[in-house]
């Protein structure tokens, strides 16, 4: 309740006390008014409390919800390092091949004008890739998150090149349906931070369920009133006990320690940021995530 409702109700109480002085006597009236008084006091003092208990629990949230989002921050910097592991691979193993190669094919005469062009041109290839797999990472990283308009298909698009390696590595097929430029406002990084833990959970659903051939289809669509990012794999599906709670911190179809179940979570509080929603269901063979961006109007 409110102060100012209780001093209303106070006074209200005050000013009736005259119809009853002849009715009652002045020691009653006295003890009646001391104890009303001794009750305001208390709902008084009850009420701070009530506020005071209130800003600690939103301020205990807030707290909360950062230690959250540095965890997952965390998380995704792990998963991206391993990622450009898998990246610099296979570059790298090309560059020591032709340099190992090179004295060989020396001494076995084998190197010409022609031939250096060529080991040139390869070396160029893969250092033009891994300098290119850097920039996009680096750009991740960036702790600064500028909120501005972006491409939503530029956006998909330097997020499957991030986890190209290991799509590869664990034979996904990704079909990506695009319909023209799609302009969205906020943070780019953020946004792709949401795609790729959709995408990890769905590479994780693969492996846990020995899925042989794996699919997921990504979907970009212009509605009135949102534009509607959509992903849907066959990976089997969400636990029925656990789907609507997905969203919850804490809650993991994974085993404890391959998953802290605070990525969709932080999925959602994103989603939340930039004026979205994001919600998950069960369709034949697999799981579909659609993510609503709602238009300014």
């Amino acid at each position: 309740m409110k102060k100012s409702k209780l001093k209303n109700l106070f006074k209200s109480f005050k000013k009736h006390f005259k119809y009853f002085e002849d009715s009652m006597q002045k020691e009653e009236l006295q003890e009646a008014y001391d104890e009303l008084k001794a009750s305001y006091s208390y709902l008084h003092n009850y009420n701070d409390l009530l506020e005071q208990k209130v800003e600690e629990e939103v301020a205990k949230r807030q707290i909360h919800e950062k230690i959250l989002a540095r965890q997952t921050r965390l998380a995704s910097m792990g998963e991206m390092m391993d990622a450009v592991a898998h990246q610099w691979s296979q570059p790298l193993s090309i560059i020591d091949m032709h340099i190992n190669l090179i004295p060989e094919d020396f001494e076995n005469g084998l190197v010409d004008e022609k031939y250096i062009k060529e080991i040139v041109k390869s070396i160029n290839m893969q250092k033009e890739h891994l300098l290119s797999t850097l920039k996009k990472f680096r750009y991740f990283f960036n702790p600064i998150d500028k909120s501005e308009n972006f491409d939503i298909d530029i956006m998909i698009k330097d997020t499957l090149i991030l986890l190209k390696d290991e799509i590869i590595k664990n034979k996904i097929v990704i079909n990506y349906e695009q319909q023209g430029q799609n302009m969205l406002y906020g943070s780019s990084n953020e946004i792709k931070h949401v795609l790729i833990n959709i995408l990890n959970n769905a590479k994780d659903s693969f492996n846990s369920k020995n899925i042989k051939d794996r699919f997921i289809v990504i979907s970009v669509k212009e509605k009135p009133l949102y534009l509607a990012l959509t992903v849907q794999d066959n990976a089997g599906g969400i636990d029925e006990n656990i789907i609507k709670s997905i969203f919850k911190p804490y809650v993991s179809t994974k085993k404890l320690k391959e998953g802290s179940g605070i990525g969709l979570y932080i999925s959602s509080l994103i989603m939340q940021k930039y004026n979205g929603k994001i919600r998950a269901k069960n369709v034949k063979n697999g799981a579909k995530f659609l993510l609503k961006f709602y238009k300014e109007l």
